[in-house]
């Protein structure tokens, strides 16, 4: 008898986890999404200097670390907001774009996990180690009696200081996280490709937005846009609003 209640339980609890799972409605599902609450320094975002100024978050939304895959959510224009504060929002399409011409990508493996890690072609500037500007003037010294440029130096046009310090270009990592489809509750894809939700709607009344598609190919990563049903559940990877 107590075997019989055992097993009648747990087979209600796994009914119950699968109906939330397949939930096709858009609010309840990520109402039932509990997110682990983080401190503001952990989501200081990445330094990438990109051109527009875009800041892209550090991690996934529901992820503890760069390389968690988070949580999975159906679209909501508000995610981000939601979740991490009103600073924060979806990217758009021009900044996916952006972000993977603006990087040169790898993939790597951490604990198990496949990534992709982009690195910024656009470092930080040389800071003066005496006065900390930015502002550099080169100097090309000629050898006096070949004439051939023999040295160059870099030197603070503020302070005249020549202790410069080289930051290291910033990476960002992502996590190929995979995607759920509408009505099931395993995860597909994951490990070799990553889908991010945009701040982007398709058509009007068409129930779809544009998502971040990443691919872990044979001849190298490549980053694209494309849509889905809203109610898929994709992973989020946000900016800062500027």
């Amino acid at each position: 008898m107590k075997k019989n209640i055992l097993s009648m339980t747990l087979l209600t609890a796994a009914v119950a986890m699968m109906s939330l799972a397949s939930c096709d409605n858009v609010d309840d599902y990520n109402s039932n999404i509990h997110d682990p609450v983080l401190p503001e320094a952990v989501k200081e975002p990445v330094k990438l200097n990109l051109p527009s100024g875009t800041q892209w978050a550090p991690m996934n939304l529901g992820a503890q670390s760069p390389y968690d895959y988070g949580t999975f959510y159906a679209w909501d224009a508000n995610l981000a907001s939601q979740l991490w504060g009103n600073e924060w929002t979806l990217p758009t399409r021009e900044q996916v774009e952006e972000l993977f011409n603006s990087c040169t990508w790898e993939n790597v493996s951490y604990n198990g996990k496949s990534l992709v890690v982009g690195t910024s072609k656009y470092p930080d500037k040389l800071e003066c180690g005496n006065c900390q500007s930015t502002g550099v003037v080169t100097v090309s010294k000629e050898d006096p009696e070949t004439g051939e440029t023999v040295e160059e130096e870099a030197t603070c046009d503020v302070c005249e200081g020549k202790g410069f310090n080289y930051a290291a270009p910033a990476k960002i990592y992502i996590s190929l996280t995979g995607q759920i489809l509408p009505d099931r509750t395993a995860v597909q894809y994951q490990g070799s490709r990553a889908y991010f939700w945009t701040a982007e709607e398709g058509t009007e009344d068409s129930g779809s937005a544009y998502y971040m598609y990443v691919n872990k190919g044979k001849s190298g990563t490549s980053i694209t846009c494309d849509l889905a049903e809203k109610a898929v559940k994709n992973a989020v990877r946000c900016v800062k609003k500027q």
